[in-house]
């Protein structure tokens, strides 16, 4: 009954660097991101709130290959005499990328690996593990980006998921615009441990727009992102998040925007909202949710 909760950094800064790329040091761009978010749980019948802290470090070699590293604490807080829970999530992400000489434009092979422990005394959602393969191509020209990516979960007892993410992305607007489209396509092998539904199906987008200087606060980016249809413990790989809440997330929206503070240092801010339900107890509520991350580039 737990989520990781919203390791929102990564999408954005996948949406940055289609355009934007990170450009630190000689060999060697390293990067460290610190976050935290709190949520509540407004019309919940069991949960009260949300709090996350996490960290990230990634690192680039000569546009050749990546790697992150990543470790987010989570406490939910329970109602009546329900245990609180406390989870711990850990991250690794490793990357090349293939430039082929007849291509005009950039492969990039992706491997992500998620290990997910709690206390949950019923253990529906503990002892996550998680592999995530993803391929990916943009033209030189970043008007367009396409991926495909499959993650395989499995739980504590007899649980396991599959997952196919299609997506596809485009710069309009002099590329002031970029629009991403991603749908989820989950297959659970246990529908009793997945609120009776043994496949979900949701689409996701999110629109990045890119301010001039000078705009009104100081505002480099502002995000819209907005996810339509149902899914269950769903993992965004952008977002590098594992949405271990045993409910059924349906529908969301947020609204961010982003400073870049000089060439080391930018603040993200996001806040929004995300529709849940429980229909074992016919329990509907929404999670009101605020993000705050700090980034430093070398």
């Amino acid at each position: 009954m737990v989520k990781s909760y919203k390791l929102l950094l990564g999408s954005f800064v996948l949406l940055s660097s289609l355009s934007q790329p990170v450009m630190a040091g000689e060999e060697w761009d390293v990067k460290l991101d610190v976050q935290a978010s709190t949520g509540d749980y407004s019309g919940s019948t069991q949960r009260n709130d949300v709090n996350s802290i996490g960290a990230f470090v990634s690192a680039e070699y000569l546009d050749k290959v990546g790697f992150t590293l990543g470790y987010s604490n989570t406490k939910i807080d329970f109602k009546s005499n329900i245990k609180d829970i406390d989870q711990d999530v850990f991250y690794a992400s490793a990357r090349t990328y293939l430039t082929p000489d007849k291509v005009s434009g950039k492969f990039t092979l992706r491997l992500d690996l998620y290990k997910v422990d709690n206390n949950d005394a019923t253990k529906s959602t503990d002892e996550g593990r998680i592999i995530a393969p993803q391929i990916s191509f943009i033209p030189t020209s970043k008007n367009w980006y396409v991926d495909l990516g499959y993650t395989h979960s499995n739980y504590a007892g007899s649980l396991s998921l599959d997952q196919w993410t299609p997506t596809v992305g485009f710069a309009f607007n002099n590329k002031y615009d970029w629009l991403q489209l991603r749908g989820y396509f989950i297959d659970s092998s246990n529908s009793a441990r997945t609120q009776g539904e043994g496949s979900t199906q949701a689409l996701e987008a999110k629109l990045t727009h890119y301010f001039k200087p000078g705009a009104a606060l100081g505002v480099d980016r502002f995000y819209a992102t907005a996810l339509v249809g149902e899914r269950i413990f769903a993992v965004d790989s952008d977002a590098a998040s594992v949405y271990n809440l045993a409910d059924i997330q349906k529908g969301s929206l947020s609204l961010g925007a982003a400073w870049d503070l000089n060439d080391s240092w930018d603040v993200l801010f996001i806040a929004g909202v995300e529709r849940y339900d429980n229909q074992s107890i016919n329990d509907e509520y929404d999670n009101r949710y605020a993000y705050f991350n700090i980034s430093k580039k070398w």
